[in-house]
Formats: structure tokens, sequence, C-alpha cells
């Protein structure tokens, strides 16, 4: 009888860490997917601020270049 408790126990025993294995492996999928997402946001926003930063120095160009261009001469 011991015998077949101890076959119980250590079948339970392997249920238990096949559990939790799938739960570290579905955990990491999870963090996979954000970091990815992480990524692609961070990629975004630096197109998206070189695109800025682009523009900005237009417009400095620009203001630059007609500063006192359209001032009434007195």
């Amino acid at each position: 009888m011991p015998e077949l408790l101890d076959l119980a126990q250590f079948g339970v025993a392997i249920f238990s860490i096949g559990v939790v294995l799938l739960i570290v492996k579905e955990f990491l999928k999870f963090l996979k997917n954000e970091m990815e997402h992480l990524r692609q946001d961070i990629q975004r926003h630096t197109e998206i601020d070189d695109r800025l930063a682009e523009t900005v120095k237009q417009l400095l160009d620009y203001l630059k270049f007609h500063n006192g261009r359209n001032k009434k001469k007195k």
C-alpha cells in the first residue's frame, strides 16, 4: 500500500511540475509579446520625434530667412 501512495504522490508531483512549466512558458510568451509591442512603440515614437525635430528645424530656418522682410519701413 505505501508503494501505491508513493506512486500517487509521484504522479501528483509530475503533474504539478508540468503545470508550473506550462505557466512559466505562457508567462514568457506574454513577456516576449509585451517586449515586442514596447519595441514597436519605441520605434514609432523615435520616428515621430525625428520628424518633429526636422519640422522644427525647417521652421527655424524659415523664420531666420524671413526675419524682418515683412516689416513695414518707416
